[in-house]
């Protein structure tokens, strides 16, 4: 597994012997990144945001002297902590649906809205064209971007909800076919859908990950894929980083590449029977010979 750069002090966890042993760091600069965390986690129920949401809201500094000087910020829970707190309690009876978060609040909003509540100031959709308000801030400029990710992303895990739940209500044959009908996704898209979502349950899931970062996981054990996925999010890995590890986690090889790369060419019906009639052998091979032969020529004559 790849190795961290994170450093774990075992003795007298004060300020100062914590900055003796890393780089040089004044005790008060340590201390307002301390304070910055405890802010942030007073505002998200006792737990300090994950990566993405701090990286992407301008806290990657403090993230970063958390990651230098755990012992500074042991005090503060983190939100791999949570244990999906906020679902169960969401889930208790009747999932209820909450309204949008308020303008100025300093989190994310809560876990569950109305479709209505995807609205971003300076956006307005169309089926086809995003059209942008003239004169916005480049910051609002970027919220626009963050929410249609966030959207896209959401949409594979609400299609595989949607899918499961019809699934258990109509048949899985009608659910299918109802689904393409409705949402145009190809028969394989929703069966990905599904494969991912039936294999991470929602409180499995993990809000500040993709959902690529789920799909590369579905075929290793829960405990696996549950530990790297708390460690993309502590630690900011990529969904090909975490699919390495997990290949190296239980011994797969990396296959390696042959040094051959395969090209399809799509030939009109008179252009294929010239060139079969003109071969001495298998097309497979005489088509290659031509494109060599005939790049070789014009690079002899200066044309290329």
């Amino acid at each position: 597994m790849a190795a961290t750069n994170t450093a774990i002090i075992k003795a007298d966890p004060t300020l100062a012997a914590l900055r003796a042993k890393k780089r040089k760091l004044s005790d008060a600069c340590l201390e307002k990144h301390v304070r910055i965390l405890e802010q942030l986690a007073a505002a998200n129920g006792g737990f300090i945001p994950p990566f993405k949401w701090m990286n992407e809201h301008g806290y990657f500094s403090s993230y970063s002297k958390l990651l230098d000087y755990p012992e500074a910020f042991a005090h503060l829970k983190r939100e791999q902590d949570k244990k999906f707190e906020i679902y169960d309690a969401h889930n208790s009876g009747t999932p209820e649906i909450l309204p949008p978060a308020k303008k100025d609040a300093i989190l994310a909003p809560a876990r569950y809205k109305s479709i209505a509540a995807y609205d971003i100031s300076g956006a307005r959709f169309s089926p086809t064209e995003l059209r942008i308000s003239e004169g916005i801030e480049e910051q609002e400029w970027m919220q626009i971007g963050r929410a249609l990710a966030h959207v896209c992303q959401s949409t594979f895990w609400w299609i595989g909800d949607f899918i499961l739940y019809g699934k258990n209500h109509y048949g899985v044959k009608v659910s299918y076919d109802l689904a393409q009908q409705s949402t145009a996704f190809s028969r394989t898209a929703l069966y990905h859908c599904v494969r991912v979502a039936s294999r991470f349950p929602p409180e499995r899931r993990v809000d500040a990950l993709t959902f690529y970062h789920h799909s590369v996981l579905c075929k290793f054990l829960p405990e696996l894929a549950d530990k790297l996925l708390s460690e993309a999010v502590e630690y900011g890995y990529t969904a090909r980083q975490i699919r390495e590890m997990a290949d190296e986690a239980i011994g797969e090889k990396k296959k390696e590449k042959d040094g051959k790369h395969k090209l399809e060419i799509v030939l009109p019906d008179y252009l294929y029977d010239e060139l079969k009639e003109r071969a001495t052998g298998e097309l497979y091979w005489f088509v290659p010979q031509v494109v060599i032969a005939d790049w070789l020529r014009l690079k002899r004559e200066g044309k290329l």
